[in-house]
């Protein structure tokens, strides 16, 4: 079974200031947004046996 990952480092670069950044200004309440975000990120930019996946 074959695994790719199609995102850019220049986009996880981006939310690893960006996270962080959004968390401190809203206190922590951002922090279940971020985690989505994150995620949806990752399974979008995945493929796992020929299969792309989609976080809704």
């Amino acid at each position: 079974m074959e695994s790719k990952f199609s995102g850019g480092v220049g986009a996880i670069f981006l939310f690893c200031i960006w996270a962080p950044i959004l968390c401190i200004i809203s206190l922590g309440l951002a922090i279940p947004f971020v985690i989505c975000t994150v995620i949806r990120w990752i399974c979008n930019n995945s493929t796992i046996g020929g299969k792309s996946y989609n976080f809704k």
